[in-house]
């Protein structure tokens, strides 16, 4: 008889007898005696399941759940794979809450070689890296400590030298000063101290971690390609839980460099009555040096080659096809968007403000927003960020509302606008490519040349395309990896720029009054749309991936629908 604490095994169960387990199918979710196990390998309908022995399911059994195949809400099989939300989905959830989504896939696809990928091993390596940026923060926080109390000596020390210049009068500013020394000096200490604390429970979270995953590596073979998949973006899931907290830790007050200094003013024995406010304790912070995401920005510059690709497509083969022209509000047009709903947004550069037209090309609303907006970006369906040039600000705007709800300082003009991975990227002058989280942190600027013009961005696959609009006789279309190494440049176009599902470019140029595609390599162009077609000073683009089709936005005022073939 097997212990009330012991696995059982799953078949005998079903027969009402109680046996133990000595092996865990991963597939069936349940354990096996050692002689149903022969019988579950040599069955057809189970002879491909995994199995692994009990003391290691054991071992990983609190990321169990990660194994799991069903959907909890519906118990049916998870069958798809949504990267917009970067979730597995069965067929209800797709109709329920994803039918907007674009991208999905078959789950089988996603997590071809999962095993052998590289994934696994980066969440380790992330890991292992916020683990060393906790200890280097634990350092850095204890090393402070240690200054703090030396300044409070060397306060101290001035003090009691000063005593000596002063009689009666200095006794009763003494108590005072020391006081709030030690109410500065114990504030900033029990501030460090406690930070050090949540810092040493961070990282005994990340080194159980790592266990888990060594052994979970030692089972790899005992697991399917869709649970390794799966118990990765588990782990990836806690990773980014982990960066956001250290992210945040970095800008708290606690993780600022603290010193303790006294002000003496000079003239102090010749103001002998006021001398308590000539003598102050100030803290002073500097802040925190210690880049959390340094490891993902040295794995940027590696090119990782991906597993899933997507097929190309020749651009010799694509067409546009028009399905309807409407006229703007009377303005400048620069950047524009459609939101998934259909809904389509225009920035209107010298009025200051989105227009957002309905499906059916009908004006809903105008939104005011900051100086000379130039380029849009889609956060999700209410959400839109626009790039104001002259404000030096992006601004996030809730279209139902019709309200900017944050506004993010970049510090210089900026122009092209792009949302990728959660993240926001905007060409700013004399800077390169900033990239920011919704929140306003600047995470990393990639130099780049970036003049003061209306230029586009675009994100896909981990490549920036943007472009760059001097003059008309000095105009580019330019690639870059993600850590701004260039991949390829050329001068077929000067304005909005927007990627299909192919990796291929639609590309506007303004001067000469054409729409382009442009193979993924840059090295193809073939004009698809001119001035004949209505093109006049082609400005915005923006590709809708789940309904493929293309909207352009002309400079002055008209705008067109193309459904691409």
């Amino acid at each position: 008889m097997a212990s009330s604490s012991s696995k059982l095994c799953g078949s005998c169960k079903f027969r009402q007898i109680t046996s133990a387990a000595m092996f865990w199918c991963t597939t069936c979710d349940e354990g096996l005696c050692s002689q149903c196990v022969e019988h579950h390998k040599t069955n057809k309908a189970s002879r491909t399941h995994q199995s692994i022995p009990i003391s290691m399911y054991i071992n990983v059994e609190s990321f169990s759940s990660s194994f799991k195949q069903e959907c909890e809400k519906h118990e049916e099989k998870k069958i798809f794979y949504c990267p917009d939300h970067e979730i597995t989905t069965c067929r209800l959830c797709i109709q329920e809450n994803h039918w907007l989504c674009s991208g999905l896939k078959p789950i089988i696809e996603v997590a071809r070689h999962a095993k052998n990928s590289v994934d696994l091993l980066d969440v380790e390596t992330g890991f292992e890296e916020l683990g060393k940026t906790l200890e280097e923060l634990k350092k850095n926080r204890t090393q402070n400590i240690s200054e703090i109390k030396d300044d409070k000596k060397t306060i101290h020390t001035k003090i009691e030298s000063l005593r000596e210049q002063f009689d009666k009068h200095l006794d009763d500013i003494e108590s005072s000063i020391f006081k709030d020394l030690d109410t500065y000096a114990n504030w900033n200490l029990s501030e460090g101290h406690q930070l050090l604390s949540d810092l040493k429970e961070k990282e005994q979270s990340i080194e159980q971690t790592r266990t888990i995953i060594n052994m979970i590596k030692q089972i790899n073979d005992g697991l399917s390609d869709v649970q390794v998949f799966l118990i990765t973006k588990e782990f990836r899931t806690k990773l980014h839980e982990l960066e956001k907290w250290s992210s945040a830790i970095c800008q708290l007050d606690a993780s600022k460099v603290t010193s303790l200094q006294l002000k003496i003013n000079p003239n102090i024995e010749k103001m002998f009555s006021e001398l308590r406010s000539y003598v102050q304790l100030q803290v002073y912070r500097k802040s925190c040096q210690i880049n959390v995401r340094a490891w993902e920005q040295k794995r940027a510059q590696v090119n990782v080659p991906t597993i899933i690709s997507i097929k190309s497509r020749n651009i010799d083969n694509i067409q546009l096809i028009l399905e309807r022209t409407f006229l703007l509000t009377k303005d400048t047009h620069r950047g524009c968007i459609i939101v998934p709903d259909g809904r389509m947004v225009f920035a209107l550069c010298f009025a200051n403000q989105l227009s957002v037209y309905k499906k059916d090309g009908m004006i809903s609303t105008h939104i005011k927003v900051e100086k000379c907006p130039n380029d849009l970006a889609v956060i999700n369906n209410n959400t839109v960020a626009v790039s104001c040039r002259d404000s030096k600000l992006i601004n996030i705007v809730n279209i139902d509302e019709e309200i900017v709800k944050q506004s993010i300082d970049v510090g210089g003009a900026c122009h092209g606008l792009s949302y990728y991975k959660s993240k926001l990227y905007v060409l700013v002058k004399n800077k390169g490519i900033c990239e920011f989280n919704l929140d306003g942190c600047l995470y990393r600027t990639i130099l780049k040349d970036v003049p003061d013009s209306n230029d586009y961005l675009s994100i896909d696959n981990d490549k920036f395309v943007y472009t760059s609009n001097e003059c008309a006789w000095n105009c580019n279309i330019l690639c870059c990896d993600l850590s701004g190494k260039q991949i390829w440049q050329s001068p077929f176009a000067d304005s909005g720029i927007t990627v299909d599902q192919f990796g291929n470019y639609f590309a506007a140029h303004y001067w000469s009054n054409t729409l382009k595609i442009i193979s993924t390599d840059g090295k193809r162009v073939k004009d698809l749309l001119s001035k004949r077609d209505g093109i006049s000073r082609p400005e915005g683009l923006y590709f809708d991936k789940s309904n493929n089709t293309l909207l352009v936005t002309c400079e002055r005022g008209m705008a067109a629908l193309y459904r691409v073939i």
